[in-house]
């Protein structure tokens, strides 16, 4: 009788055991459903995604007008350079051209003066 007592009090114990196990599977699997349920992170992540491409477009945007800008400064810089390098040679008419100088002669110390970079970029040759 008393190797009976004990064998139900080992197994009395066991269950107790295997009880609290289980309902600790069971919180386990309540949390993750919630979470699975939960959509709020996704929700989160999709609104952070829209506003990165709208400022995505907002800086393109902005770098095309700085370029545009660049390229119109350097076109003017350019023609600077072109008028002075043609009263330099002589009389300048109202067109910038010098007196007596072709317009391909113009035209020719324009494209010297300008160069495209490594990106393709307008830009001015340093004299």
């Amino acid at each position: 009788a008393a190797a009976q007592r004990a064998v139900v009090a080992e197994r009395t114990a066991a269950l107790g055991e295997t009880n609290e196990r289980l309902d600790e599977l069971k919180s386990e699997v309540e949390r993750k459903g919630d979470a699975a349920g939960d959509t709020d992170p996704l929700v989160n992540i999709r609104a952070a995604l829209a506003a990165l491409r709208e400022e995505t477009m907002q800086l393109e945007l902005s770098v095309g007008i700085i370029h545009q800008q660049l390229g119109r400064r350097q076109v003017a810089r350019a023609d600077r350079v072109r008028k002075k390098s043609a009263r330099s040679r002589g009389s300048v008419d109202s067109r910038g051209t010098a007196g007596g100088a072709s317009t391909a002669n113009s035209n020719e110390a324009l494209a010297e003066s300008l160069s495209l970079d490594d990106e393709g970029s307008l830009g001015l040759e340093s004299s």
